[in-house]
């Protein structure tokens, strides 16, 4: 017969082992709903790239990303955001450059709109009429 302090350890290892597999998958999820949104840039830019099928997404991000205003964009980006966060850690809140940090972001995201516009237009452009088809279904779903 088996030991009562037995059937409690045996019941206290199960719950420890589901704890375990449970933060295993969210952080699985987690990390997989973060790479999704950070391969899109500007949200009207996004939600087009992130309907894409995983080929035409990754020939349309790799165009993107070889462009120069894109490139540059992206580094602006990296650096605006690095000085945001510098303002957020600073010991004495500095409000006015937070802000600038805010407002030059919003006009970085801006100029990367103005450049990936007329890629993606022509990228679409050269969709056939059930490649579009498809596209709009996606992005209908993704509302």
């Amino acid at each position: 017969m088996t030991q009562p302090w037995m059937r409690w350890l045996l019941v206290a290892s199960l719950s420890i082992n589901l704890l375990v597999a449970g933060a295993v998958l969210a952080a699985l999820v987690q990390g997989r709903t973060a790479r999704t949104e950070r391969a899109g840039g500007p949200p009207e830019i996004a939600l087009l790239i992130r309907a894409l099928d995983r080929d035409d997404r990754g020939a349309l991000l790799r165009k993107l990303r070889a462009t120069d205003g894109i490139r540059t964009g992206r580094d602006s980006m990296a650096a605006a955001r690095a000085r945001m966060i510098g303002a957020l850690r600073s010991e004495t809140f500095d409000r006015a450059a937070f802000e600038a940090a805010l407002t030059e972001q919003q006009a970085i995201r801006g100029r990367l709109s103005a450049h990936g516009i007329p890629m993606i237009a022509a990228f679409v452009g050269s969709l056939s009429e059930e490649e579009r088809a498809a596209l709009a279904r996606a992005l209908r779903r993704r509302r």
